[in-house]
């Protein structure tokens, strides 16, 4: 199992620019967006119904813990922060051409930028 955090750009009626991030628990990227997507509050998501689907997410790690539960697993969420990534493998939504985001998913390699 591989933990994941789920962002969520901007949360609705915060007047800062904290993402919503949920900690999830799954077996491969695509099972931790529809785990967060089935248990994501729709009162945080500007009252959208569930399912709503993360815009980014990032694999955080492997879950070291010796948990005898196997199911994939919101661990902790929402949280409101602003999301930065730590050089994790990370995959995100992507845009049609009418700027709306789809269900399409595509992995992004981490550039580090420097002087």
């Amino acid at each position: 199992m591989f933990l994941y955090e789920a962002i969520y750009h901007g949360a609705s009626g915060r007047d800062d620019d904290s993402d919503i991030i949920y900690l999830v628990r799954a077996p491969d990227f695509r099972t931790a967006i529809v785990t967060v997507s089935r248990y994501a509050s729709p009162r945080d998501h500007a009252g959208h119904s569930a399912p709503v689907i993360p815009h980014l997410l990032y694999q955080v790690g492997k879950d070291l813990a010796e948990c005898p539960q196997t199911e994939p697993l919101v661990i902790r969420g929402p949280y409101f922060q602003c999301a930065y990534n730590y050089c994790w493998r990370r995959w995100e939504r992507l845009i049609n051409d009418a700027g709306a985001y789809t269900d399409q998913w595509e992995e992004k390699a981490y550039l580090a930028t420097g002087a």
